[in-house]
C-alpha cells in the first residue's frame, strides 16, 4: 500500500509591489494506491485527487481565462476538485514478454487538470503487450 500527497501555496510580487496567488503552483492533490503482486502477476487499484482552486485563489493571468475553467455561481472562472479511480494489472508471461491491461478513469469523471486547458478522457482500457530482446 503506498500513499502520496503534496500541498503548494505561495504568493508572487508583482510589478507594482502587490502580492498574487502563484501562477502555476497546482493545488493539493492526493494519491493512494493498493498494490497486489503474487508470483508473475501484479495488481494496482489507485484512487487520484486534485483540490479545488477557487476564483479568488486563481492568480490574476489565470482569472482572464474562462475558457481554461469551470465557472462558480457568480460566474467566476475556478478549478474544481476532482477524483478518479484506475485499475491495472501486469502478467510477466516469459522473461522478456509482459502483457498488461487496466481501466483508467472507471467511474467516468469528467475532470480537466488544474490549468491545462485540455479535459481528461473519460473512462479508457488499456492493453499492451511488451517484449524485449
Amino acid at each position: 500500500v503506498r500513499l502520496r500527497g503534496s500541498w503548494q501555496q505561495g504568493e508572487e510580487e508583482l510589478e507594482d509591489g502587490s502580492t498574487a496567488p502563484l501562477r502555476h503552483a497546482a493545488p493539493w492533490s492526493a494519491l493512494a494506491q493498493l498494490q497486489y503482486r503474487r508470483g508473475s502477476w501484479q495488481a494496482d487499484l489507485t484512487w487520484q485527487y486534485q483540490g479545488e482552486v477557487s476564483a479568488g485563489r486563481l492568480a490574476p493571468d489565470e482569472q482572464g481565462k474562462d475558457y481554461l475553467y469551470a465557472t462558480d455561481q457568480e460566474g467566476r472562472p475556478y478549478a474544481p476538485s476532482w477524483s478518479i479511480l484506475n485499475l491495472k494489472a501486469l502478467w510477466q508471461v516469459r522473461d522478456h514478454v509482459t502483457l498488461s491491461g487496466g481501466v483508467e478513469n472507471i467511474l467516468d469523471v469528467r475532470y480537466r487538470p488544474y490549468s491545462s486547458g485540455i479535459t481528461a478522457p473519460g473512462r479508457n482500457v488499456i492493453l499492451a503487450l511488451r517484449v524485449g530482446f
